[in-house]
């Protein structure tokens, strides 16, 4: 037990936000699985979302960003881009770890270096798992976008600078009308460019072994029964944001007992 102490303590926080429906066995797994390699685990919520795994530490958001800040987009009514907002908040204040809730630890996240993310793709970095020491120049300027969505920044191409302006006079300078990415991989590529920090970028195996349109192979059966090989990676990506694409998708659903969701589960959970 004290060597468990000890490695919880040497291993950064994990910081995560959940708000609205009782955590699915999604949610349930990607925590249980950072607190069973030893990360603690700081879930910010709004409101009493039901039973969390054991161990998990509930933190009232509030102290991060006032209730009534809460928004949820105009057109898809996803509160993600909130999410940002507060990811980026919590880092500058708290610093460690943030992780999303569809982010399963496979390994320790124990790097030297603090600033810590990776490139989903060839173009652009991915912020569901982002590291960054308290105070750090990169959270303090996206949680600023975040807060000013509207307002033009000095890397915005002409296009998006002129959507910005539209939004700012004409739609109300709200913060409910940013299109996807633009405080997400995309706000967070450019950011992380303008501050000269794209080398510390890490390959995209760290955490997302499998792209974002290969999602559906996190759930269905492996061919023969296999087991799923993430290799050295150190965490998976489950896309939660495309299983909300697909209506009929029920993320406490059974799958395939060799997906390797299910090989997950019974790692975990078992």
């Amino acid at each position: 037990m004290a060597e468990s102490n000890l490695m919880t303590a040497l291993l950064p926080t994990i910081n995560m936000f959940w708000f609205g429906a009782p955590l699915s066995r999604i949610e349930a797994l990607s925590i249980t699985s950072f607190l069973a390699i030893g990360h603690a685990v700081d879930l910010y919520v709004y409101d009493d979302i039901g039973p969390v795994p054991t161990g998990t530490q509930l933190r009232d958001a509030a102290t991060i960003l006032p209730r009534e800040l809460l928004f949820w987009h105009k057109r898809t009514g996803s509160v993600a881009h909130f999410a940002d907002w507060f990811r980026y908040r919590v880092l500058h204040r708290e610093g460690g770890i943030w992780a999303d809730t569809d982010v399963v630890c496979l390994r320790p996240l124990d790097y030297p270096d603090p600033v810590v993310f990776a490139w989903e793709n060839k173009q652009y970095l991915n912020s569901a798992v982002l590291g960054l020491p308290a105070g750090h120049v990169l959270a303090e300027w996206l949680a600023a976008s975040c807060e000013q969505p509207n307002k033009p920044l000095p890397y915005d191409n002409w296009r998006l600078r002129l959507r910005k302006l539209r939004r700012r006079y004409l739609q109300g300078n709200r913060r409910d009308r940013i299109r996807w990415g633009e405080t997400g991989p995309k706000g967070l590529t450019l950011a992380a460019r303008h501050f000269g920090l794209l080398d510390l970028a890490l390959p995209s195996w760290h955490f997302y072994p499998v792209a974002a349109d290969d999602w559906q192979r996190l759930f269905a059966a492996t061919a023969n029964g296999s087991s799923f090989d993430f290799k050295d990676s150190r965490a998976v990506h489950l896309w939660n944001n495309m299983l909300h694409k697909q209506p009929a998708f029920d993320k406490n659903a059974l799958f395939p007992a060799s997906s390797p969701f299910e090989q997950l589960w019974r790692r975990f959970q078992s």
